[in-house]
């Protein structure tokens, strides 16, 4: 089982928040997820709707980093999965993440790619934006001032076959 963070930013909509949130629950119902945080430094008056309604807490820190190492704290799991709001995970994320997680065999931080819509941005898969990072609570948790961009480029790490896409 996984903890999920999902880091509000700026400029996000409550539909796209609620649409990342719908994405994980089949993971909730198979038993995958079983905690969903939602973290930023704000958090609007429409998200905590959509957050309250989802059975998410809701954590605030002073600045992304801060947010961020306060939700890995009050995170459950050993295993966590951190998803930028305004993600939608593709349903091969489940299966992909269920073996891994079953087997023990999560040792390297692993990203979620942005899955690109053209044949040229997928042969440049390194390049594509990452949007989601699973890996262990503790290894995150080890990393100063964890904000997404410091947590995305811890190494060694591998990316998933499982790919997102950016809510629209």
């Amino acid at each position: 089982m996984i903890s999920a963070i999902v880091l509000v930013r700026a400029k996000l909509r409550a539909d796209q928040l609620a649409r990342t949130l719908s994405a994980l629950v089949p993971a909730a119902v198979e038993g995958l997820v079983s905690q969903v945080l939602l973290a930023g430094e704000t958090i609007g008056a429409a998200e905590r709707v959509v957050a309250d309604h989802a059975g998410c807490d809701v954590v605030l820190g002073t600045g992304e980093a801060d947010a961020v190492q306060r939700a890995l704290i009050h995170a459950a799991r050993p295993l966590v999965l951190v998803l930028l709001a305004g993600s939608l995970p593709l349903s091969d994320l489940l299966g992909e993440v269920g073996l891994l997680a079953r087997k023990g065999a999560i040792d390297h931080v692993l990203f979620l790619r942005d899955d690109p819509p053209t044949l040229a941005a997928r042969l440049l898969g390194r390049r594509a934006e990452i949007l989601g990072i699973l890996a262990s609570r503790a290894r995150l948790l080890a990393v100063p001032h964890p904000d997404f961009g410091t947590l995305s480029r811890i190494r060694p790490s591998r990316n998933l076959a499982a790919r997102a896409r950016r809510v629209p």
